[in-house]
């Protein structure tokens, strides 16, 4: 990662608490992405891994702390929050598609909410459905589709738009196998400077894990470990 030593991190995460109803759910949590590199927060469930996440997404504000995105501070609120939410997708547990469209039409549809141009949309959502092997089933209702197809339709939404941070939240728990496979080989690819960065979440070890740079260990919301690489470089 040499090459963007200078470069402000993606991600940056200062002292973040987060409380909710009288609940501890995050505490002082501080962590960094630079432009290239994939991280895993590992943890038990319950460890808060969904919630960092959240804040991270700028869907959840922390009680404390700083968030910055492209060097842009999410808090407090100020100008370019707008702008540095565009810089951010997620693949969180619910696939945000539209059951009774189908996989061509949600993603021409999240394509276009993006700001891509129409030709733009359609092209994109035709090269991912069919790297992702639904080509076949592109013009069925989302809702006949199995889980495991419809969470790769959800993982085509998410790789639409070249956002500079991708979220995922345990994405090898709810994909099927050619899902993963996809997803373990498009991530590797991205493991150089200049491309987006990664952090994802994950309760237990998974093939995923073999394309990470970092991973970091969450108990009860608390940051008690940062092993280093996890992966082969």
């Amino acid at each position: 990662m040499s090459e963007d030593r200078d470069k402000p991190p993606v991600l940056l995460l200062r002292g973040v608490g987060l409380v909710r109803n009288g609940r501890t759910i995050l505490s002082g949590v501080s962590l960094w992405l630079m432009p290239g590199e994939v991280v895993a927060v590992v943890g038990p469930n319950g460890a808060g891994k969904t919630s960092l996440l959240r804040v991270a997404a700028g869907l959840t504000p922390p009680s404390e702390g700083e968030v910055w995105v492209e060097g842009v501070a999410w808090r407090p609120a100020g100008g370019g929050q707008g702008h540095a939410r565009g810089q951010v997708s997620l693949l969180a547990h619910e696939d945000m598609l539209y059951l009774d469209l189908s996989p061509w039409e949600n993603l021409v549809f999240h394509g276009r909410l993006y700001g891509l141009e129409k030709g733009q949309a359609e092209f994109r959502a035709e090269e991912l459905l069919d790297e992702l092997g639904l080509l076949l089933v592109a013009d069925l209702p989302v809702r006949l589709l199995s889980r495991g197809m419809q969470r790769r339709v959800a993982l085509a939404r998410l790789f639409l738009r070249p956002a500079s941070l991708l979220l995922l939240d345990e994405p090898e728990a709810s994909l099927d196998p050619e899902g993963v496979a996809w997803l373990v080989e498009r991530l590797g690819k991205r493991r150089r400077p200049g491309e987006q960065a990664v952090l994802l979440t994950a309760a237990r070890p998974g093939q995923i894990l073999s394309v990470v740079h970092r991973t970091v260990r969450l108990e009860a919301g608390r940051v008690v470990a940062e092993p280093g690489a996890a992966g082969s470089e």
